[in-house]
């Protein structure tokens, strides 16, 4: 169900991306999948187990550090190297995730109505800093292919 991308398969990834455009945080979309996530969003969660503050996107998103909330709210900070837990309420495309901004680093693909509970049990085997997805994810895109 989840897969990682190989050189090829990030390049395309990114090309895809890029292609999209930025997209951005979504205020309130019209309906809402498995744990509240709206269709068309990639989701994320604080903690495990999709508890604590949920954050949410559409398009591609070269750095999380421009979204307000996530692990240090209340203080009003960012989602960079926040999420726990993640949703893929994608409609059309598979979400990548990356390790780094601007699409850097390792990357994951999450398949369409694809949940990950505990990012903690999933290595990320680009990232010797990172040995697991939790707390590491600072941007995504999207993967039409």
């Amino acid at each position: 169900m989840l897969r990682i991308l190989g050189r090829a398969g990030a390049a395309l990834a990114l090309s895809v991306s890029m292609a999209l455009g930025v997209g951005a945080v979504a205020a309130a979309p019209a309906e809402a999948g498995a744990r509240g996530c709206p269709d068309g969003y990639l989701c994320f969660w604080m903690h495990a187990n999709f508890s604590g503050s949920r954050g949410q996107v559409s398009g591609t998103n070269h750095d999380w550090q421009i979204f307000r909330g996530g692990c240090t709210e209340p203080d009003n900070r960012n989602w960079d190297n926040c999420a726990s837990s993640i949703r893929n309420e994608g409609i059309h495309c598979e979400a990548v995730i990356w390790s780094w901004p601007h699409y850097h680093g390792g990357s994951w693909v999450i398949n369409r109505d694809t949940e990950v509970a505990n990012l903690a049990n999933h290595g990320n085997p680009w990232d010797a800093g990172e040995p697991t997805w939790n707390d590491a994810i600072s941007s995504n895109s999207w993967w039409c292919g």
